[in-house]
């Protein structure tokens, strides 16, 4: 049976006790952070929260509902039911329903992530994760949105930072899903919080959320990764969550320096820059480079591009995840977005 939503929630920030005030503020000095990085500062910003309806995304719709009271904030939900459980529709009615408790605008999609797996062989946790984000970008275009706020934890980055690091992730990336995704229109308010911090606020303020039955099936890599890895981390750091929220700061940091430092993305790229470049800068540059082409830039793939490079020697090729391409020349290495590949 799903729970019982409350009569009365709580609609301004001065409704709330102390401490889930403080959480919503600590959502407001995120936002503060990102705002000056877009264009309508001024004009308030506008959002489309992903609502699963779990303990997070309830927390996030909740946080933001006190928020845009006092702040000029605006918001809209979307609830995407996956098609793989019979009780997704009761589910999403009882987000609808908890939408309109606080006057929250809700659009409900639908996902068959079943058929779209098998039709394309690929597991149902990457199939679900293409086929929501698709379903957020479509609904946030449509209504003309600024962002997607995702409600991912300090708890999800850490858990990220593991299947990367597993996945054979470099560096940056290594550093986990960014708080702030300029190229997706994506921002995770909640990603330096810990879990428990949500369930103190949620408990604080008397409101239920649901439980995911699926959140315990140990055939997904993130369960395995949430309940037999991370429980053995924490056992030998406590702080091992913090920490990572630490990594992610840094990487975000390198990274910053790193956008600064590298010249704009070009499809050709000339001995004479790349002799001046150290090879860690080399390596930065054709990651960009691939990346730039919509190519997944694995390590192998850039050590074998960098020891064609400093063979001196045209005429070798080096392939990407994506179809993508790198061409060595005499001159320099021409890259070709899967696109412009000749069938």
């Amino acid at each position: 049976m799903l729970p019982k939503l409350p009569e009365t929630l709580p609609a301004k920030l001065q409704d709330m006790p102390p401490e889930a005030a403080r959480f919503c503020l600590g959502i407001k000095k995120f936002l503060d952070g990102l705002v000056k990085d877009f264009s309508e500062k001024r004009h308030g910003l506008s959002l489309l929260l992903a609502v699963s309806g779990g303990a997070d995304s309830v927390s996030m719709l909740s946080a933001f509902a006190c928020l845009s009271a006092s702040y000029d904030i605006s918001f809209e939900v979307c609830h995407i039911d996956h098609g793989l459980r019979p009780e997704a529709r009761e589910e999403a009615a009882w987000v609808a329903a908890l939408c309109r408790k606080m006057h929250a605008p809700c659009h409900m999609r639908d996902a068959n992530v079943r058929k779209y797996a098998r039709a394309r062989g690929m597991g149902l946790e990457e199939a679900g994760r293409f086929l929501r984000y698709e379903a957020l970008e479509a609904v946030r275009k449509k209504q003309g949105l600024r962002c997607i706020a995702l409600a991912h934890t300090a708890n999800d980055l850490a858990e990220d930072i593991l299947m990367r690091l597993i996945r054979g992730a470099g560096w940056p990336a290594l550093g986990g899903m960014p708080a702030y995704d300029e190229k997706r229109n994506i921002i995770r308010p909640l990603l330096f919080m810990p879990r428990s911090r949500i369930e103190h606020f949620l408990d604080a303020i008397g409101l239920p959320f649901l439980e995911d039955p699926s959140n315990q099936d140990l055939s997904f890599f993130r369960n395995r990764i949430r309940h037999t890895l991370m429980p053995l981390f924490l056992r030998e750091n406590p702080k091992f969550i913090e920490h990572m929220t630490e990594l992610r700061l840094q990487a975000e940091q390198d990274q910053k320096f790193w956008e600064d430092f590298l010249p704009e993305p070009d499809s050709f790229l000339c001995r004479s820059t790349l002799d001046n470049m150290t090879e860690s800068a080399r390596f930065r540059l054709y990651k960009r480079q691939v990346e730039n082409m919509g190519c997944h830039p694995t390590a192998s793939a850039l050590k074998t591009l960098d020891k064609a490079y400093q063979s001196g020697k045209g005429g070798l090729c080096v392939k990407f995840a994506g179809k993508g391409q790198a061409h060595v020349k005499a001159k320099g290495i021409v890259f070709i977005p899967s696109e412009r590949i000749p069938e």
